[in-house]
């Protein structure tokens, strides 16, 4: 094969002026500390064991209910319906090169990171995967209220209209209107600052002494945050001149996660005349988002740092 113009060769691992790291962190680790949102997946993995690129994962569409009996009759049999979802599974991965002169003049620990660098990003991508499996939703997006009561919109959404608790608020009172639980909000750091720098929630004069340990929002209605920093933003608003944050209320894990194949690390050497290190990474696995209710869409502007 031909050399690939990304290969790392000995010239510039000499003028990168590498010095030496302290390297103790685990690949495993970096792949936990990168794989941020899998608490809110549903794992079907079990259901991919076998042969195939995609599953069709159940889903029930109705709700139970129970009506009067009148002694003597027969219990009636009310309906229920079934609806079905097809997980489409995908391959990700990438590949680095070095030339069998680089390494021999680099310090180990270079090369010896690659695995940890290609476990956080195999880690990343599953959340990237997660979002865009969120942003889905056809749920319409709540935006914060202006000074006269009324919800911003795309059109006019200002810089000012940042995430309060209101919005969180009114979150949770629509699922449990739809007869289900919010269970977290996912935001932008940028988001969550800005809700940290509201004056109700940092003065515990508002509410119990010692309230930013006990946490305010979980004390109020049990809402958990967490916040992740690849939450996509849109420009909105006069001239497009507002970045708004797509940030979401769910409820508990409301996407389906499967894993086929466990992430991959391999590195050889494809042709040895060339004197090419070839390290390779992958996986498989694929995301569905669940119940369209379970998604909220919450847009707001961010913080100013």
């Amino acid at each position: 094969m031909a050399y690939d113009s990304n290969k790392l060769v000995a010239s510039v691992a000499k003028t990168a002026g590498a010095v030496p790291l302290i390297y103790g962190q685990k690949v495993e680790k970096a792949l936990y500390d990168a794989d941020q949102l899998g608490f809110i997946c549903e794992d079907v993995s079990s259901l991919i064991s076998g042969a195939g690129d995609s599953v069709q994962i159940p889903i029930e569409t109705s709700r139970f209910s129970v009506s009067s009996l009148t002694e003597g009759t027969i219990t009636p049999i009310s309906a229920r319906t079934l609806n079905k979802k097809a997980m489409t599974l995908g391959w990700y991965g990438d590949a680095k090169q070095w030339t069998v002169e680089s390494d021999a003049v680099m310090f180990k620990y270079v090369l010896g990171r690659d695995k940890e660098q290609a476990a956080s990003a195999i880690g990343e991508n599953r959340d990237l995967q997660r979002l865009a499996a969120l942003a889905t939703t056809t749920t319409t997006a709540v935006y914060p209220v202006n000074g006269s009561g009324v919800h911003y919109t795309e059109a006019s959404v200002v810089n000012t209209a940042v995430l309060t608790y209101e919005m969180i608020a009114s979150a949770g009172t629509s699922f449990t209107m739809n007869r289900l639980k919010l269970g977290y909000i996912i935001v932008s750091p940028m988001c969550l600052h800005s809700l940290k720098l509201d004056s109700r929630i940092l003065n515990n004069n508002n509410y119990n002494k010692d309230v930013m340990e006990k946490g305010v929002l979980v004390g109020l209605d049990g809402t958990k945050i967490k916040s992740h920093r690849a939450i996509a933003t849109h420009a909105e608003g006069d001239s497009d001149a507002v970045t708004v944050y797509l940030n979401y209320a769910i409820v508990d894990k409301p996407i389906y996660y499967a894993q086929k194949a466990n992430p991959v690390y391999e590195v050889f050497k494809e042709n040895p005349r060339e004197r090419l290190w070839t390290f390779h990474y992958y996986e498989c696995f694929g995301v569905l988002k669940g119940r369209d209710e379970g998604i909220l869409p919450l847009k707001a502007a961010g913080a100013t740092l």
